[in-house]
């Protein structure tokens, strides 16, 4: 028994009180109270009981606690220590550590949270993290949330809200199992604009599977911009909120510009995670195809169009349908100048779709034009 005990290292700074009893016969009991002045955060797992977590875990815990300074902390360890961590709650374990400039690396590859204020709790067989403020990529974090509710099942989960750049969803999404086989779509992706997001996100770390991941979220998007260079495709003041997981994307009344003119914007998803984000807009057949395309040669005049954007949101989507994009219209005020059956006049329909894809160029053209064309076309 120490009433007076006193650690101070490299790691950390503590004092505090000590008391072992191994009564004949009975059970041994522990009773340790610490409070500790200083310490590094990537010290801690040097100063957990290892043995008891899995070896996976026990891995996660010194690769994720990269960095960041214990201003602050307690320690109570009261019960019998081989019941440890005392899931039944037979015993006490609590380590509480104020923290800042934290970085947690919570998941391989995946961006880090940086400049974490805030605090880390072990509570018997779990763990939690409570951050007030801090940075992923160039989003700042307004509050975070951190749990793996039982070591022992390692699950970890990620409540957090923010704002910052929107290019930092396309970034940050990349590195995730959406960003699987689409990497060249994502580096192409440019876009801007603010953004207020939260996300949870829920993650095995041992013996699990990613695919097991799931992904919840907001964002609401101020005066955003959205662009793929290689495929003439761009939007612009972007305003409105979209809600995603890892495998749909869903908004309604949000609006937008495309070449110049207002759109309203909307998503849906399927059943089987192919999204669709659609664009209903006015334009001329100049405003839409450009002064110089070759149609202004014999189609002029005004129409309401539907864009859609397919974006396959799993694996077996976007092998089976890849990326594309669909434009389709009545053509009500276009004139074509052509001989019939193609030549229509201003006032009459006629249904136009145009469908190609945007991340498998050996997919053909599909076109229909009323009931006079329809073809399929492949570009050599």
């Amino acid at each position: 028994q120490a009433n007076d005990l006193g650690v101070s290292n490299a790691d950390l700074s503590a004092r505090g009180q000590f008391g072992l009893w191994l009564p004949s016969g009975g059970k041994p009991y522990l009773n340790l109270l610490l409070h500790m002045s200083r310490g590094t955060v990537s010290a801690a797992p040097r100063y957990l009981p290892s043995r008891l977590f899995d070896d996976k875990l026990d891995h996660w815990l010194s690769a994720a606690l990269v960095g960041g300074e214990v201003t602050d902390g307690s320690l109570v360890l009261r019960g019998d220590p081989t019941r440890f961590p005392f899931r039944n709650h037979d015993g006490v374990f609590e380590a509480r550590l104020q923290v800042r400039n934290g970085v947690l690396a919570y998941f391989e590859n995946w961006p880090r949270l940086s400049n974490l204020q805030g605090e880390v709790v072990f509570d018997g067989p779990s763990l939690h993290v409570d951050a007030s403020q801090g940075t992923v990529l160039g989003t700042r974090i307004d509050s975070a949330r951190l749990d793996i509710p039982d070591m022992e099942k390692a699950r970890l989960e990620i409540y957090g809200s923010g704002s910052g750049p929107l290019a930092d969803v396309s970034t940050y999404l990349a590195y995730t199992p959406l960003g699987d086989g689409r990497q060249e779509l994502f580096k192409e992706i440019r876009s801007s604009g603010h953004e207020q997001v939260s996300l949870h996100i829920v993650l095995p770390l041992t013996g699990g599977d990613i695919k097991n991941w799931r992904l919840q979220g907001s964002s609401q998007v101020s005066d955003g911009s959205f662009a793929l260079p290689a495929h003439d495709f761009a939007l612009s003041a972007i305003n409105g909120r979209f809600d995603f997981t890892q495998r749909s994307l869903t908004a309604q009344n949000v609006a937008g510009r495309f070449r110049g003119q207002p759109v309203q914007m909307a998503a849906t998803t399927r059943s089987d995670g192919l999204a669709t984000l659609t664009l209903d807009g006015h334009y001329t057949v100049a405003g839409l195809l450009g002064k110089n395309s070759p149609v202004t040669q014999f189609a002029h005049g005004e129409a309401d169009v539907r864009l859609a954007f397919t974006m396959p949101m799993t694996p077996e989507t976007f092998r089976r349908y890849g990326t594309g994009i669909m434009l389709a219209s009545d053509l009500r005020n276009v004139v074509v100048d052509l001989p019939s059956p193609l030549g229509k006049k201003a006032g009459q329909q006629r249904g136009f779709v145009l469908r190609f894809s945007v991340a498998q160029p050996d997919v053909p053209i599909w076109l229909r034009y009323g009931d006079a064309l329809q073809a399929v076309l492949r570009i050599a």
